[in-house]
């Protein structure tokens, strides 16, 4: 799958986020250090994305779990790589506080892969109610719900058949056609 990471297909859970604080990637670290050590081994948290502005305090928790050998840090993942690493994850985890938009989460849905979000509003209107919602701040509620998903085949099957409607609703050719249809409005106005 990724030479040198040491991953398998369908036997990690991935976070493709920047390190910041507003990503709440504390939170699910929290969770992981929760859930049972034969899971954590079993599916590793894979954590893909460029340096931001976090503390100390996250950095020596990412040091920590990498150390305990149930954590991958990739750092920044090239877009063309990118769609490879989450059609191979058997999970992806979206603990976001605050999003503009949520994109990672829109691509994991579009590959078929069973996302867990932080129950946020942003990311409830983008995920047209199709993932699996947890409160940003429950670490114990976030690790039960990433092991339930790691267990119950259902959820899997669920996410692969949502993904025709992701893509027609995130499709660019959606978005030239919404986006010309406000220019349409506008310039009726006159």
């Amino acid at each position: 799958m990724f030479q040198g990471e040491g991953l398998s297909f369908k036997r990690y859970v991935l976070c493709v986020s920047t390190l910041e604080p507003r990503k709440n990637l504390d939170r699910v670290l929290a969770a992981y250090r929760y859930m049972p050590d034969a899971t954590r081994r079993a599916f590793p948290l894979v954590i893909a994305g460029a340096e931001g502005w976090a503390g100390d305090a996250l950095h020596n928790a990412l040091d920590d779990a990498e150390r305990e050998g149930w954590l991958r840090r990739l750092g920044y993942v090239h877009e063309s790589r990118l769609s490879t690493l989450m059609a191979g994850a058997a999970l992806f985890a979206f603990p976001s506080r605050y999003e503009g938009f949520g994109l990672p989460m829109v691509e994991a849905m579009a590959c078929g892969v069973p996302v867990i979000s932080a129950d946020i509003r942003v990311l409830r209107e983008v995920s047209l109610g199709m993932v699996n919602y947890v409160n940003p701040d429950d670490v114990e509620a976030f690790a039960s719900l990433i092991q339930h998903c790691l267990e119950d085949a259902d959820v899997g099957r669920s996410a692969q058949a949502s993904v025709k409607r992701v893509i027609d609703t995130y499709s660019w050719d959606v978005c030239f056609e919404r986006t010309a249809e406000i220019y349409r409005y506008v310039s009726s106005l006159g």
